[in-house]
């Protein structure tokens, strides 16, 4: 078993590590503990982290008190790997302008996809996440509740890349509280993001 303490920031006003951190965390100490990014990538959340993060990998037996689990595949086989908090609170803070993400975005008349064309100094998944979330709140606008970053499915991801425009794309609603998006890369689904109501 190998384990990792994730030193990774609150991000704006948030009291919890946003999702697409925790995302990026795994992804780049896997990749670098296998020697190169996976051909896809896979996370889910069933809560929130409000203190820092621990991740688990190179076991089958699954920890105590997981609040994510996910898989990589690597030479054609597929590890999984899981998230805890432990006890060390979270004490940085870093800024996350948001609404000046949203503010550039364009959407479709029917509320079904959102294009960003301009370049931001945050990860894809970050900016996804955020076009999305603004998506829903639009399309969904009488929805009680908070939709929530839970699940990515992503065939091909990288951490650094040339500015490049960036789309999403509602693909399904799976029940009243469940969506699967498509995430785009200059016109190349990278993959799945999937959100859900809370």
């Amino acid at each position: 078993m190998k384990t990792k303490t994730l030193d990774i920031p609150l991000k704006g006003s948030r009291d919890y590590i946003q999702g697409p951190d925790l995302f990026n965390a795994a992804f780049e100490t896997l990749a670098a503990e296998a020697g190169g990014p996976s051909g896809d990538f896979e996370i889910a959340f069933h809560r929130m982290a409000h203190r820092q993060v621990e991740l688990i990998w190179d076991t089958e037996d699954v920890p105590n008190n997981a609040f994510a689990l996910g898989s990589r595949a690597n030479n054609g086989i597929r590890a999984r790997y899981w998230m805890r908090e432990i006890e060390t609170p979270l004490s940085d803070r870093q800024p996350y302008p948001e609404d000046e993400i949203v503010a550039q975005m364009r959407f479709d008349e029917a509320l079904s996809e959102a294009y960003l064309g301009t370049a931001f100094p945050y990860s894809d998944m970050e900016v996804w996440v955020s076009m999305i979330k603004a998506l829903h709140q639009r399309r969904f606008a009488d929805a009680a509740g908070k939709w929530v970053f839970a699940r990515a499915k992503l065939k091909a991801y990288e951490l650094t890349h040339a500015p490049a425009p960036l789309r999403v794309a509602l693909a399904a609603t799976l029940g009243t509280k469940l969506t699967r998006n498509e995430v785009y890369l200059n016109d190349e689904k990278i993959g799945d993001v999937f959100f859900a109501l809370m």
